[in-house]
């Protein structure tokens, strides 16, 4: 079905992270060719990227204007698109000249070859990169923690608490695209002033309102589903989960993940709702229709 073109499996930048952490070396550059076979370099990019263009949609929603298509910028077949680039763009920063000749070498001579993610994956330049990241999924799990605390010892009725959720864990950081949609509303001709209007209609179609940007409602369903799970502790590679899950169930046709995330997912209805078949065994693949989307 890859060979045919008629499944495409896209790598994800924590698909790139999560294979830094195998330690065994052999093992590791196996799977980054592995990645890349089946990937055939498609690529998704990063939710935190494709999150202002929701953003945008979901006021142009609101005011009655034609969408973006989101899957125009959410994928591609082109490596550095993981990292919102193409190579014509790339300009690589290092503090160190060595390193940065490093990297070049590795972007230009294994342009097209699974070598590529194996030595990208495991330059300085990534590592470096990657590690930092790691102690930002640290902080957001233990930000996440605070308001689950909070959650469950100030706030009794659910719906509150998915509310909480929202705005605490999520809205907040659409503040930084404000300037974004401002500037793509006014080149198609719609003034500041016309969007005054929008708060009012946030607060009283709060629900509807989220499912117009479904990378946000994806991750608040899950991260309220994980919440009431107290028999296991928040932790940060549930951030990379609902990294990961948040733009592929509402973008993808076909999300294998845990067995866990998979209920999560069927209880808040989320695979009904995008049309999307959500598997915990690769397995389940083969009773899919290839034809069918």
């Amino acid at each position: 079905m890859i060979d045919k073109d008629l499944w495409i499996l896209p790598i994800s930048i924590v698909h790139m992270m999560e294979t830094l952490n195998i330690t065994n070396t052999e093992r590791r550059k196996r799977f980054s060719h592995v990645l890349l076979k089946f990937s055939k370099m498609n690529s998704m990019c990063s939710y935190l990227k494709i999150e202002k263009y929701e953003f945008l949609n979901a006021i142009l929603i609101i005011l009655g204007k034609d969408e973006i298509n989101i899957k125009d910028y959410l994928f591609a077949k082109d490596l550095y698109h993981l990292f919102d680039l193409s190579l014509d763009d790339i300009n690589v920063v290092a503090k160190e000249e060595k390193l940065r000749h490093e990297v070049e070498e590795i972007l230009h001579d294994f342009e097209n070859s699974p070598q590529i993610l194996y030595d990208l994956i495991n330059s300085q330049y990534f590592k470096a990169s990657a590690n930092k990241s790691k102690k930002t999924w640290e902080n957001a799990a233990i930000e996440q923690k605070k308001i689950k605390k909070q959650l469950f010892a100030d706030i009794k009725n659910d719906t509150a608490r998915f509310h909480k959720i929202v705005t605490e864990g999520y809205i907040h950081r659409r503040e930084k695209y404000f300037d974004f949609v401002v500037q793509k509303l006014r080149y198609i001709g719609i003034n500041t002033s016309d969007i005054e209007s929008i708060g009012d209609y946030v607060q009283e179609h709060f629900e509807d309102f989220l499912k117009t940007m479904p990378m946000l409602y994806v991750a608040a369903k899950l991260t309220f589903q994980r919440f009431k799970n107290s028999s296991k502790p928040f932790h940060k590679n549930d951030i990379k989960d609902i990294a990961f899950l948040s733009p592929a169930i509402p973008y993808c046709d076909i999300v294998i993940t845990e067995r866990s995330w998979v209920d999560y997912i069927r209880r808040e209805k989320l695979d009904i709702l995008y049309g999307t078949e959500v598997f915990s065994d690769l397995n389940d693949i083969l009773t899919v229709d290839s034809h069918q989307n």
